[in-house]
């Protein structure tokens, strides 16, 4: 199962937010045919900026729960896997509040 949602904010910054049961390697197969075995589906979450670099709003982080959400109820099963990629960082104002505070690891 994959399942693909385009997200866009009010400035026009888009983001493509992906749900995979396809296997991908970042979790060792035996692991998963257990977790399989329990009744346990796992459900690798992908989140990649497409256009745009402005800050990312609330209202497009609260699509992305609703996505999540959404998943969850039709899953009850599921697990979610997440891998953040630290090369194409989503800033968030809260972090440019930080940034003044607390030194940024570079």
């Amino acid at each position: 199962m994959t399942e693909v949602y385009s997200l866009h904010s009010e400035q026009g910054d888009e983001y493509k937010l992906q749900f995979t049961t396809e296997r991908s390697g970042m979790i060792a197969d035996d692991i998963l045919d257990q977790l399989n075995a329990q009744g346990i589906e796992v459900v690798e979450i992908g989140l990649a900026r497409v256009k745009g670099h402005n800050v990312t709003s609330h209202k497009v982080l609260h699509q992305i729960e609703e996505c999540i959400a959404d998943l969850m109820r039709r899953m009850p099963n599921v697990m979610l896997s997440y891998f953040c990629d630290f090369i194409h960082l989503v800033p968030s104002p809260k972090k440019r509040e930080l940034q003044g505070r607390v030194p940024v690891p570079r």
